[in-house]
């Protein structure tokens, strides 16, 4: 019997964990944490479909989405940080 794979979130089943990760990150996933470059930590709540920047209006429907653009938009001359 193939194994399966359930959310975390919602409780639905998914075939592989590459299509359940997926699905979490896209629908479920209600929180995010980044850090800036003092070490606050700032919690961003997913409102609606979509997880808004703290430090500018840009909205992103994936939490990787908005981590990459996290790591240029919380240095003031637009450079990321390592």
């Amino acid at each position: 019997m193939p194994s399966t794979y359930n959310c975390t979130g919602c409780n639905v089943v998914f075939d592989t964990k590459t299509e359940r990760n997926n699905h979490f990150r896209n629908v479920c996933q209600g929180l995010v944490s980044v850090t800036d470059l003092d070490g606050t930590i700032h919690r961003i709540e997913r409102i609606g479909s979509k997880f808004t920047c703290v430090r500018c209006p840009k909205a992103f429907v994936r939490s990787d989405k908005l981590n990459m653009h996290w790591k240029v938009c919380m240095t003031k001359d637009g450079t990321e940080s390592n």
